[in-house]
């Protein structure tokens, strides 16, 4: 497996160093819905993002280890330490 990202890629890990939406990403970056997802599902796939429900104003975000590539929409996305190696090391 290529531990090499993308421009693509690189650009989504940029937006996640802290919690982010699905749909926050794909206004941020300007990126097509099915670029945004693909990319994000290969950075997750690589262990380059977490995925997180969010807490509501109560808690912080609980981490999950398991998730539904079809609803996206329904978590957050962060960064992990092995993602943020990938932004610097370009």
């Amino acid at each position: 497996m290529s531990h090499r990202v993308t421009d693509s890629q690189r650009a989504l890990l940029r937006r996640m160093i802290f919690h982010e939406t699905f749909s926050e990403l794909i206004r941020e970056t300007g990126m097509n819905t099915g670029v945004v997802r693909d990319d994000l599902l290969t950075l997750l796939h690589k262990g380059y993002v977490e995925v997180y429900l969010d807490g509501g104003h109560v808690s912080e975000p609980v981490r999950q280890m398991a998730y539904d590539s079809d609803h996206l929409n329904l978590y957050l996305f962060r960064a992990s330490h092995a993602g943020l190696r990938q932004i610097q090391n370009r």
